[in-house]
């Protein structure tokens, strides 16, 4: 058994390994050296910086989400002023794929 805390969040969680750890989403040894992450603080995320500093004091106030977002904000009421942008976005990837599709 192994108990994993997230240098970001600091949340603990315990797997019966390692790859167990990084199959949930975890970036962990030995898959991930240096820092360890819980599956929703990626380090990619982290490294986002301001969205996500949000996106932990959104959980301290409201609870720990249970899935993630691209966006580090998991919570389906929080982030709601990144929303015109999301929606843009996925229309020129959208609009992008359909052009490769001929």
């Amino acid at each position: 058994m192994l108990t994993l805390k997230c240098q970001c969040c600091g949340h603990e969680e315990l797997f019966e390994n390692p790859e167990k750890a990084f199959q949930a989403g975890w970036d962990a040894p030995p898959h991930f050296t240096g820092y360890t992450a819980c599956n929703l603080c990626p380090a990619a995320c982290a490294a986002f910086g301001e969205p996500h500093f949000k996106a932990h004091a959104h959980w301290h106030d409201h609870g720990r989400p249970s899935d993630f977002n691209a966006l580090c904000l998991p919570d389906k009421d929080f982030g709601k002023e990144l929303a015109p942008f999301v929606a843009k976005g996925n229309k020129i990837v959208g609009d992008f794929l359909k052009k490769l599709d001929g």
